[in-house]
């Protein structure tokens, strides 16, 4: 920075530094007030992100379950159509699940449930690591 000073005979030098002084500080608080702004101005960007990245992963979600639940729409009809095939082959108490095969039927379910809630999880870490990064 070239700093120009214009000097009369009538100031004294101790008026001159004392201007000059004073203008330094001047600037040097200028720039310290930008550079506030830009933090602030910053911080409010990374803010808009996080909620940007929350909304998004809570339509993922959304979207997920909703599909989950067609998938899970589909096979029941399935199933039922092809019940409805067996059913002039076979008798129906046969077809009927024992206790045995429910409950591990439920644990499968139950364990694709925590496996997904994981990955939920997992997921939500590492959307979060990455803003923190930022």
């Amino acid at each position: 920075m070239l700093v120009v000073l214009i000097v009369t005979r009538c100031d004294s030098e101790e008026e001159v530094v004392s201007s000059w002084k004073k203008q330094e500080a001047l600037r040097r608080k200028e720039a310290e007030e930008k550079l506030r702004k830009a933090q602030e101005e910053e911080e409010k960007k990374q803010r808009e992100r996080e909620k940007e990245a929350a909304k998004q992963l809570k339509e993922e979600r959304k979207e997920r379950k909703k599909q989950e639940q067609e998938e899970r729409k589909k096979q029941k009809e399935e199933t039922k159509e092809e019940k409805k095939k067996e059913g002039n082959k076979k008798d129906d108490r046969s077809k009927e699940k024992t206790p045995k095969d429910k409950k591990a039927d439920n644990r499968e379910r139950k364990k694709e449930e925590k496996k997904k809630k994981d990955e939920d999880k997992q997921e939500e870490q590492r959307i979060k690591k990455e803003q923190e990064r930022r």
